[in-house]
């Protein structure tokens, strides 16, 4: 998805309607979705290649266009069945400040699953990126219809017959196409939809075995908001709530991509999965102290991290 923010000031309310009016002053283009994943794999050091389908439109240029300029290869399939998804923010300022007033989705209506052409050239692009090397595969369902079905299965049977880790943000409606991945990082409700129990911050060890035994897991993150990140090993049978790492809340657009990137990033490099997790709550936690999507930086992390020793 590409993200367009449309930023200008606001001095009086318009004589049509009790909205403000926003004279735009400047667009502001991101990486959005699995995008704005990828592009903080790039900022965090990881070498990001990005999969997936935009439509043969000026936004589908734009958005390749974006993702080179964040440091991300992008592996993009230009179909003329699909348009590409944007989702546009309108920031108004009065007096300096600046207020998040509305925000505008292009590309999602009558959305519907790619079509098999769109498929299988994702699976081929999939198989060569790991023959070349690549060492972990990130999975972000935002449900858009890209991880089909045949997809997740053919990409989840290659990356495990190479013995590469598959990471994934799922959506409970899709769950049952994640079997026999590494780990999947749901948050709390999303947990509790998939597991069918309840949340407790004190249960989580149970919603965590469910998933678990549901999927074949080898480990599950849940986030969980104000309350932190939770981390199970499944072989270990051990579990840990680590605490949330942010002073101020400003915004959580994007939040779960930075974390989800940094966790893989750290499991990849040979962190335990309890490390992997407070790092990706540290980077997670910088994220939502920004306006809008964000790149985390490396430089930034580390800072960040060795503050909190």
């Amino acid at each position: 998805m590409l993200d367009k923010n449309t930023i200008g000031d606001v001095s009086r309310i318009s004589p049509e309607a009790p909205v403000p009016i926003v004279k735009v002053g400047s667009y502001k283009f991101a990486p959005g979705g699995a995008g704005n994943c990828a592009a903080n794999v790039a900022s965090l050091g990881g070498k990001a290649y990005c999969v997936g389908v935009v439509g043969c439109n000026e936004y589908g240029r734009k958005l390749i266009q974006v993702l080179q300029k964040y440091g991300c290869q992008s592996e993009l399939v230009q179909s003329s069945e699909r348009t590409t998804i944007v989702k546009e923010r309108i920031f108004g300022a009065s007096h300096g400040h600046y207020q998040h007033l509305l925000r505008v989705d292009h590309g999602e209506h009558k959305l519907t699953d790619i079509g098999k052409g769109s498929e299988d050239k994702i699976v081929e692009i999939c198989a060569g990126l790991i023959e070349k090397g690549a060492e972990g595969i990130i999975l972000s369902d935002y449900k858009k219809g890209t991880l089909t079905p045949r997809v997740c299965k053919r990409i989840i049977s290659i990356a495990n017959e190479k013995h590469i880790p598959i990471i994934v943000d799922p959506k409970p409606t899709n769950i049952g196409r994640f079997h026999n991945v590494t780990i999947i990082t749901p948050n709390h409700e999303e947990a509790a939809k998939i597991s069918g129990i309840d949340y407790d911050k004190n249960g989580l060890n149970k919603i965590a075995e469910k998933m678990a035994e549901m999927l074949n897991l080898r480990y599950v993150v849940i986030t969980c908001g104000k309350d932190g990140m939770y981390a199970y090993d499944v072989e270990k049978e051990e579990g840990k709530l680590i605490p949330t790492r942010t002073k101020e809340v400003h915004d959580v657009t994007g939040a779960g991509d930075t974390a989800i990137a940094a966790l893989s990033l750290a499991l990849i490099s040979g962190a335990d999965i309890f490390t992997a997790a407070d790092i990706a709550n540290h980077a997670a936690g910088i994220a939502v102290s920004r306006r809008g999507t964000v790149a985390v930086k490396l430089e930034e992390l580390k800072e960040t991290l060795k503050n909190s020793f």
